[in-house]
């Protein structure tokens, strides 16, 4: 994939596991041809943080991976079912499809002001900087 775009790696202290493990992370801000292969990011195992896609890249480990299970295909192990049959007192349920409501919106900004705001020089609740 050609791309016009920024790229850098940062290495400290893993934020995963407290054991002295190196974390190395690969920072990718698309241009703007490459937010519209968003999709192709996250499965190449992006994650993303406002405009910026990231990624763990440690030399050594490969523990904290992201997975993505294609819904459509997957299929439950026996081990699944073994665990499903466990936990079958335990319900859930999808009652309408998720909108955006002010609820949510204030609940989001005080996650990100409280765990991010020291991450970026821009409002990282506005929309405009959480959106591809």
């Amino acid at each position: 994939m050609k791309s016009n775009f920024l790229s850098f790696q940062d290495s400290s202290p893993c934020p995963y596991f407290r054991d002295g493990r190196i974390s190395t992370i690969e920072y990718f801000i698309p241009g703007k041809q490459d937010s519209e292969a968003f999709h192709t990011f996250l499965a190449r195992g992006y994650r993303r943080l406002g405009k910026i896609f990231y990624r763990n890249i440690c030399e050594h480990c490969a523990d904290c991976i992201p997975l993505r299970i294609d819904t459509d295909r997957f299929v439950l192990s026996r081990s699944h079912k073994r665990t499903l049959r466990k936990n079958g007192d335990i319900r859930d349920a999808i009652h309408s499809i998720p909108e955006v409501t002010e609820e949510k919106i204030s609940l989001y900004e005080s996650y990100i002001h409280s765990k991010h705001a020291h991450d970026s020089h821009e409002d990282p609740a506005d929309p405009a900087n959480i959106l591809p």
